[in-house]
């Protein structure tokens, strides 16, 4: 089976502020670069590079130069809880959603950092974030498995103490 590869618009550092002036106006991204991504691009997407550590929490979440990728929505569409890249009032960042009554919050996974509040009457653009491309070696091993092992090391060390 062969590998399809979609072109799908980039924003990186360098273009971001380019996007952020532009897209609200022209809902263009014909003056994006593009990468080649081994998806079936069937819908509106956007690769974004993520430039910060805000969506970390535990050594674990989106680090400097990955990218995630989006699928452009309505914010009505997204459920709450879901990662999402968001254009607002001249910003541009990676967040994950939650809903009020009157407004949306952005919550980033890095426990020090305030949510963005946006009024729901507010204009923005969202993109669902669907797929994520590491720009490192990921660490595989998960949670489950460190609480285990540590459980075992203490079993042993209480089987010793005891001499059972």
């Amino acid at each position: 089976m062969q590998t399809t590869f979609s072109s799908v618009p980039f924003v990186n550092e360098l273009n971001k502020d380019f996007f952020i002036s532009e897209f609200p106006t022209s809902k263009s991204y014909q003056n994006l670069p593009t990468v080649q991504i081994p998806i079936k691009a069937e819908e509106d997407l956007l690769a974004f590079s993520v430039q910060d550590l805000m969506m970390v929490y535990k050594e674990e979440g989106l680090y400097p130069n990955d990218t995630v990728i989006g699928v452009s929505t309505s914010i009505s569409e997204v459920k709450e809880g879901s990662v999402v890249i968001t254009l607002w009032n001249d910003r541009l960042f990676v967040r994950r959603l939650q809903k009020s009554d009157t407004s949306y919050l952005f919550l980033a996974d890095h426990v020090h950092i305030p949510p963005i509040t946006v009024n729901k009457d507010d204009e923005l653009f969202v993109w669902k974030v669907t797929s994520v491309l590491l720009n490192r070696y990921p660490n595989f091993a998960s949670k489950l498995e460190d609480r285990i092992d540590t459980m075992n090391k203490q079993l042993q060390q209480i089987i010793k103490t005891k001499k059972i």
